[in-house]
């Protein structure tokens, strides 16, 4: 039958992935049929427990309302049954280090790519579906990007804002992302007249949004300070709402500090993270520019690229800082190895809908909690 072929395709794909050939500095060895078995018995552990509740609800449902519910609940509960999925395959991770690379034991690093991965169809073809969906799932550390959270702790006194955080950002901003020649002025319309704001001013205007105070505040004693004086009282929150001791919801949030712009917030959204740990993890990085804005001036960025693609994966953070100056060691403290909060997307295209949503869980919890945004727009590639 084509479906136990797409299936079978699917398998084969996962033993493939966990053969590519890779760096075997700090190489384990598993047993690659075992972690293919794992990766497919948990899926289908997870699918079929909530679509089990799913069917038999829209079951009840079928004769007193329109088909289209039926099928709303259940792309709902596929959904969700892809984000259990992603929690049981977190939770089998018992590595010292995380890296997402399945050949060393990170299951769940076959969903860890560029691009989201897409589930057969024919893993649901039990569950008496009235058709085959569309599944892809992504499943990412967050600090595999730059936490903008990290400039500034309101936990943290009597320092509340991290120097060598802010550098970053603005390396960031201006070196790499080139803040300055996309458009930033006032979006919001507090301060119409005001100039385009600097990278520096963007940095000041976050402190100014999460701090607890009502006065303008500065990211960085050397950067311009932030227009909190200059707004209307009471136009950023109040002290205590927002969420984790200062930090935002979700990265759309930046959209409300003035000067990170539509155009500006597109720019970065690759390389910036709102969510999860203070450190970002070496071993996941992704994007070269996360480490381009890390240490940039500090070390000549060709001999950290070589260093990375020669050595890692890293056991701990020295290893990967043996090998250069005191001016990269000294950054050690921004650096880790592991990885604790992850990102989960997820795309279910199903009876003529899409449903998309993005979860956050943080892998130590016990037990772990899903916080699942509904309907925010998603990025997975085709």
């Amino acid at each position: 039958m084509p479906q136990k072929d797409n299936l079978k395709q699917f398998k084969e794909s996962l033993l493939l992935s966990s053969l590519k050939p890779y760096n075997t500095h700090h190489m384990q060895s598993i047993k690659n049929e075992q972690g293919v078995a794992i990766i497919l018995v948990t899926l289908l552990i997870a699918v079929g427990t909530i679509l089990v509740t799913s069917i038999a609800f829209s079951t009840f449902i079928s004769g007193r309302t329109y088909g289209m519910v039926r099928t709303n609940v259940q792309g709902e509960y596929m959904l969700k049954s892809m984000f259990n999925f992603s929690v049981a395959l977190l939770q089998k991770d018992t590595n010292a280090t995380d890296h997402g690379n399945e050949l060393l034991g990170d299951a769940w690093g076959f969903f860890f790519k560029d691009s989201a991965v897409e589930v057969p169809s024919e893993v649901f073809y039990s569950f008496g579906l009235e058709q085959f969906p569309r599944v892809k799932l992504r499943i990412a550390p967050t600090n595999r990007k730059l936490p903008i959270f990290a400039t500034f702790s309101p936990n943290n006194p009597p320092s509340q804002v991290s120097q060598s955080w802010n550098e970053i950002f603005k390396r960031l901003f201006e070196d790499i992302v080139d803040f300055e020649n996309l458009p930033g002025e006032d979006h919001l319309g507090y301060l119409p007249n005001h100039p385009p704001f600097s990278s520096e001013e963007c940095l000041s205007n976050y402190v100014d949004y999460v701090d607890s105070n009502k006065d303008s505040s500065r990211s960085h004693p050397s950067f311009d300070s932030g227009v909190e004086d200059d707004l209307p009282e009471d136009t950023f929150p109040a002290a205590g709402r927002l969420q984790d001791g200062g930090r935002l919801s979700n990265f759309d949030e930046l959209g409300k500090i003035p000067g990170f712009t539509p155009e500006r917030l597109e720019a970065i959204e690759d390389f910036v993270t709102v969510r999860g740990d203070n450190r970002v993890n070496i071993n996941v990085v992704k994007d070269s520019q996360v480490f381009d804005a890390i240490f940039q001036g500090n070390v000549n960025l060709e001999d950290v690229r070589a260093h990375i693609e020669t050595v890692a994966p890293f056991t701990s953070e020295g290893d990967f800082t043996s090998n250069f100056s005191n001016s990269v060691k000294s950054l050690s403290s921004l650096i880790v190895v592991t990885s604790d909060f992850f990102e989960i997307e997820c795309q279910v295209s199903y009876g003529g809908n899409i449903y998309n949503a993005t979860a956050y869980v943080e892998k130590s919890a016990s037990p772990p909690e899903l916080e699942i945004l509904w309907n925010r727009s998603s990025d997975l590639q085709s």
